[in-house]
């Protein structure tokens, strides 16, 4: 099995990830995924908010060490308007709906980041500043 080695490719989730993973996670239910990889790891989440506040244009987990995390891998210099932790980000997020956080959405992310995960441990080693020289082709 060849293994892609990730100081070359930052986008390593999404070239692990159909097209499908990839629509629905950057066209409105990025915040699902945000909260799915905060819960699973304790990460951060990180929000873009329009001019009005009103609006999110996108959200996403920071790792420990500082990496911003989405569908499409590592971004680079995103537009942080605010830095979340994951109850914060639940609470805003109900407050502003006036409803909890979908359960099924919340299950599908979820059980996304696990699949994701599971089958690329070395992804999940490269966002924690593993050594990526250690994984060969």
């Amino acid at each position: 099995m060849k293994i892609i080695r990730i100081a070359q490719n930052s986008n390593i989730i999404y070239d692990r990830m159909s097209n499908y993973y990839h629509n629905i996670y950057m066209k409105g239910e990025c915040i699902y995924l945000a909260i799915a990889m905060g819960k699973l790891f304790g990460w951060d989440i990180g929000v873009d908010f329009d001019e009005s506040k009103d609006w999110i244009n996108h959200a996403w987990a920071i790792t420990p060490n500082g990496k911003h995390v989405d569908i499409t891998g590592v971004i680079e210099s995103p537009r942080l308007s605010k830095r979340m932790n994951v109850r914060e980000f639940i609470k805003f997020l109900e407050d502003r709906e006036g409803k909890p956080v979908d359960k099924d959405k919340m299950s599908v992310a979820v059980r996304t980041i696990r699949d994701i995960f599971d089958k690329n441990n070395y992804v999940f080693n490269y966002l924690h500043g593993i050594n990526p020289s250690e994984y060969a082709e």
